[in-house]
C-alpha cells in the first residue's frame, strides 16, 4: 500500500514530533487525532491555503498529567507553523468516571480566512488553563477558581464542557510585546 503524497511532505516533521511521546500518549492522541481528522477533514484548508490541525494530547506523568488542546496553522504546508495552546487542564479534575474522559468532541472548520472549532475540556475557571483567554457562559469566579449557580450562591462542581474558538490569519495584538520581553507565552498564543 503506498502512502498518500501529502504524507511525504509532513512525514519527517510528524515522526520527529511523535518520537518523544509515550506509547499510551501516541495511542490516545492517535485516536483523538483520527476523530479530529474524521470530523474536520473537509474544512482543514481555507481559500488562502491556510491549513489547520486541531488535537488533544495527554502530557506529563502522575498527578501532573494534563490534557493539552492545540491548534497548528500553516500557510506553507507545515514547513513553518503557528501554534496555539487553547487549553491545558489537569487530567484528574474532575475524576474520570468513564472513558473517553474528555469526550470525543473535537472539530475544526475553515470559513473564509478563519478557523472555527470546538473541543472538550475541564471547566475550572482558571486563566492559566486557557493561555489564549476564555469567556465562560456561566457564572465563574476566576479569582477563587469556582463555578457558581446563576445567582452567585452555591458552587457547582467542575465538569467537562465544550469550548468554542475562532482563529484568524492575524497575530494576537500582544505578540510584539511578548517577543520583546522574550516571554515564552508568545509560543502558546500563535506568535511567530
Amino acid at each position: 500500500m503506498s502512502r498518500p503524497a501529502a504524507a511525504g511532505r509532513q512525514g519527517p516533521w510528524l515522526r520527529r514530533w511523535l518520537a518523544g511521546w509515550t506509547l499510551r500518549g501516541r495511542l490516545i492522541t492517535g485516536l483523538v487525532a483520527l476523530l479530529a481528522v474524521a470530523c474536520a477533514a473537509v474544512g482543514l484548508v481555507t481559500y488562502l491555503a491556510l491549513r489547520g490541525f486541531l488535537f488533544q494530547q495527554l502530557q506529563g506523568t502522575g498527578t501532573k498529567q494534563r490534557w493539552v488542546t492545540r491548534l497548528f496553522t500553516s500557510n506553507d504546508g507545515y514547513k513553518t507553523r503557528r501554534e496555539y495552546t487553547l487549553a491545558t487542564v489537569p487530567s484528574n479534575v474532575p475524576q474520570p468516571v468513564i472513558q473517553p474522559f474528555i469526550g470525543d468532541y473535537i472539530e475544526l472548520r475553515a470559513v473564509g480566512q478563519n478557523f472555527y472549532g470546538v473541543f472538550s475540556a475541564a471547566n475550572t475557571p482558571d486563566s492559566l488553563n486557557f493561555p489564549n483567554g476564555v469567556t465562560f457562559g456561566r457564572n465563574a469566579d476566576f479569582a477563587k477558581h469556582l463555578l457558581r449557580n446563576a445567582h452567585g450562591g452555591l458552587t457547582i462542581g467542575v465538569s467537562i464542557d465544550p469550548f468554542f474558538f475562532m482563529v484568524g490569519p492575524n497575530e494576537n495584538r500582544s505578540c510584539n510585546a511578548l517577543r520583546t520581553k522574550r516571554d515564552p507565552r508568545a509560543l502558546e498564543i500563535g506568535c511567530r
